[in-house]
């Protein structure tokens, strides 16, 4: 009788265990599957394997659906590598994903041009002024304590807001 098994792409060994309680006592190999595949006449074994149908089947092979096989696998696999993803061990729908990442471009902000408006005098009308808004740069502690040692400042024990302090009045910041 030909007995076909789920696990096809390396042989598989089929044990029987003889246990004494939880332990088990001795191991027995009664059949090997060569490629999912395993003829064998011994009525012992066949019994065996028919108390498992959802692992051993007789009538036909187990079909493999692997999506890297498929059409769609195979042009997805060629746009994530031409993306630069490693495609080697990864999900199919971690690789959908990647790609849709990838795809996605990211919109630039445009800058809006910076106008000063003067003020114009009239007799009745004042236009006010826009002025161009400066942008705060936050500086970290690490920072300001390199630029206080560059420029002789002992900032040793001394807090965040003290060191801006002291810089500010020094003209370095």
């Amino acid at each position: 009788m030909k007995f076909y098994s789920k696990i096809i792409n390396k042989p598989h060994s089929i044990i029987e265990e003889t246990k004494k309680g939880n332990v088990v006592t001795g191991r027995k190999k009664l059949c090997i599957f060569y490629d999912g595949v395993l003829e064998t006449d011994d009525q012992r074994v066949i019994a065996k394997l028919q108390t498992r149908k959802d692992l051993f089947r007789t009538d036909r092979p187990w079909t493999v659906n692997n999506w890297r096989n498929e059409e769609d696998g195979i042009k997805l696999i060629e746009q994530g590598e031409k993306l630069g993803i490693d495609c080697r061990h990864i999900r199919e729908s971690y690789l959908r994903q990647l790609i849709a990442q990838k795809n996605v471009q990211p919109v630039q902000k445009k800058e809006k041009a910076k106008v000063e408006v003067e003020k114009v005098e009239t007799k009745d009308i004042e236009i006010p002024v826009s002025k161009p808004t400066t942008k705060v740069v936050k500086i970290d502690y690490k920072e300001l304590m390199k630029i206080a040692k560059d420029k002789g400042i002992n900032g040793f024990g001394k807090k965040k807001k003290e060191l801006e302090k002291i810089l500010k009045g020094k003209g370095v910041i």
